[in-house]
Parts: structure tokens; sequence; C-alpha cells
């Protein structure tokens, strides 16, 4: 009776995480519109690798701590809060971008300044989530530092996209 409850919590985890990433999505846009913040893209003054440095150490803190919490026994909830907090983020900048510039220029903008980078990005957070909760100190830690450092080179690959590609798909939106 419990293998076949932990069977059935297991196949439905992904959907349980993909719910609470949107929840936090949709309480983020909702939380935009009563902000009294408003979101401009400017031009800024700081170098690329600076840009780089930021958003690698953004992408990857979520990952590492996900990461970490695959060690403990209360992984599920924790990682499930992460997932809603990241997702909280992006709804609170597409919620900006859209009280901003209106639903047809904010469709774009949002488009191009949240999807390159999120599309490799938030697919991944959602497998590492996955394999933290599964993980539960088994003796294939191999694998699992192998998922780290990918990780790693993930996160440095979304920061790549989100320094250089994002700002130009912006500057060409704007």
């Amino acid at each position: 009776m419990i293998k076949s409850h932990t069977k059935r919590l297991g196949s439905s985890l992904p959907y349980i995480f993909i719910l609470m990433f949107f929840s936090g999505t949709i309480v983020g846009s909702l939380f935009a519109r009563i902000s009294p913040y408003s979101f401009v893209f400017q031009q800024i003054s700081a170098s690329k690798t600076v840009i780089f440095t930021n958003s690698f150490i953004s992408f990857l803190k979520p990952c590492f701590v996900i990461w970490i919490l695959g060690f403990c026994k209360s992984s599920l909830y924790f990682s499930s809060a992460i997932l809603a907090y990241r997702g909280g983020l992006i709804g609170f900048v597409i919620g900006c971008i859209f009280k901003e510039y209106g639903i047809a220029k904010g469709l774009f903008v949002s488009l191009s300044a949240t999807l390159p980078q999120n599309i490799l990005f938030f697919p991944f957070l959602l497998f590492l989530t996955m394999a933290s909760a599964c993980h539960k100190n088994t003796k294939d830690n191999l694998s699992y530092l192998i998922l780290l450092l990918l990780s790693v080179a993930l996160s440095a690959l979304s920061a790549f996209i989100d320094t250089y590609i994002t700002s130009f798909l912006i500057k060409l939106t704007l």
C-alpha cells in the first residue's frame, strides 16, 4: 500500500512542481498589478561581464539550493517553494512589463525579456527538482554530483543567453 502511494505520488510530482511554478507566476503577476512600481527598460552602463556574473549567480543559486536539498528529507516542500518563488519573479516581471507597455507591445517585450533564457532554464530546474525529491541519500551520489556540474553549465549558458541574446531581442522590440 505504501509503495503504491509513493508510486502514485512520484508520477504526479512533475505536475505538482509545474503547478507550484505557475501558481507563483500568477501571484507575481497579480502583485505587479497592485504594485506601485514601474518597469522600464533603460540603457545601463554596466559591462557585459558584470551582467553575465550577476545573471549566472541568479541562475545558479536556486540550482545549488535545490541540489543541496536533495540530501534532506523535506526537500519536496522547500524545492516547491523555490519553484513558486522563481515563478513569482517571472510573473512579477511580466506583469510589470504589461502594466508599462500595454498588451500588444508588452507581449513582445515580455517574450523577448523572459522566454529565451527560461525556455532552457525552467525545464532543467524542474528536472533538478524531481531529481532532488527522489535522491534521498542513495548510493548513486556520483550521478547526483554530475547533475550539479550540469546545472553549473546550464546556468552559465542561461546567463550567456540572458546577457547577450536577450538584450539584443529587447533592443529589437523596443
